[in-house]
């Protein structure tokens, strides 16, 4: 999706097996004090999540420090949390595999 800083990769966890009904969205913002870790580092609890909530979980890669200064990480965030209120209706935000 594109970020203030330019393209932002944006991980979109769905339930298997789900109904084609609008769903319950979580923004997780992965640990890491915005300077070190990556989604790959959070992905089994945001799968977790997902199977746990039956809700679609939503999670950014967000800039870190020190490359990039704050309010970086808190942008890369805010545009993520628009960007799913933008197309969170959408039929295919909402289809699961």
């Amino acid at each position: 999706m594109p970020g203030p800083g330019g393209d932002l990769g944006v991980r979109v966890y769905k339930p298997l097996g789900a109904r084609p009904a609008p769903l319950p969205v979580v923004l997780w913002v992965h640990g890491g004090g915005w300077v070190m870790f990556t989604n790959d580092d959070y992905d089994a609890s945001c799968r977790a999540l997902v199977n746990r909530t039956g809700a679609i979980v939503v999670s950014p890669e967000y800039r870190k420090a020190p490359e990039h200064v704050f309010p970086a990480a808190h942008d890369d965030v805010l545009a993520t949390y628009r960007w799913v209120r933008a197309h969170s209706t959408e039929r295919q935000f909402l289809r699961t595999r």
